[in-house]
């Protein structure tokens, strides 16, 4: 992830008040993956398990009956205020 946009995100979320916990993914590649190596900033807002792997990701529960609204609120609220701060 963009180091400046994790940093960005951080500061957002504490400014709402939001839990943001923050992560190293190695296990593969991410959303972001492919528009880093083209130098283009990205980061990747995912849910993790208490394994540190994507929540429900590629499982029989990865359906949309287990997303959570608040949460995607949540996280709507902190994308159009990073580009609001960009």
């Amino acid at each position: 992830a963009d180091r400046r946009l994790v940093r960005m995100f951080q500061n957002i979320a504490q400014d709402f008040g939001l839990p943001l916990g923050r992560a190293r993914y190695s296990i593969g590649e991410t959303d972001a993956t492919t528009a880093l190596r083209r130098h283009i900033r990205s980061v990747t807002i995912m849910g993790m398990d208490e394994n540190g792997l994507p929540a429900f990701s590629h499982t029989l529960d990865d359906v949309p009956e287990n997303v959570n609204g608040d949460q995607v609120a949540d996280i709507v609220e902190m994308v159009t205020e990073l580009i609001r701060q960009s």
